[in-house]
């Protein structure tokens, strides 16, 4: 009930973001003076329309923020695995994919590597 009277709230708020997002629009000439990809009254628009959504189906909205959780963590392997592609050769790299093979602790890996890429480490 509350996540539907936020999202709600949100949407009302349209009413003053939407005329704003349009004088932008304006002033920016569409957003291409600050090479935005989409123009701000698209953005204020989808986000009402977002907004009216998760009021009537807040489980969606549930689902929308684990699904970015888990592509945040997915992107967070994706640097790990980047840094150990430039900075090992290729037989360290397989001999590293065999240690994780053997061990099948991820966690231990990922705090491994999170601590070699650390700015202070040498």
């Amino acid at each position: 009930m509350l996540k539907m009277l936020e999202s709600l709230t949100k949407a009302a708020t349209a009413v003053v973001t939407v005329p704003v997002a349009l004088v932008a629009d304006v002033v920016t000439l569409g957003g291409v003076v600050t090479k935005r990809e989409k123009p701000y009254t698209v953005e204020a628009v989808s986000d009402m329309v977002q907004n009216l959504k998760d009021a009537s189906r807040p489980e969606l909205r549930t689902e929308r923020e684990r699904l970015r959780a888990e592509v945040e963590m997915l992107r967070e392997d994706a640097e790990r695995l980047e840094y150990l592609m430039r900075h090992l050769p290729g037989d360290a790299l397989l001999y590293v994919a065999g240690e994780l093979a053997d061990s099948g602790d991820i966690a231990e890996f990922r705090a491994a590597i999170d601590k070699v890429m650390a700015p202070n480490a040498k």
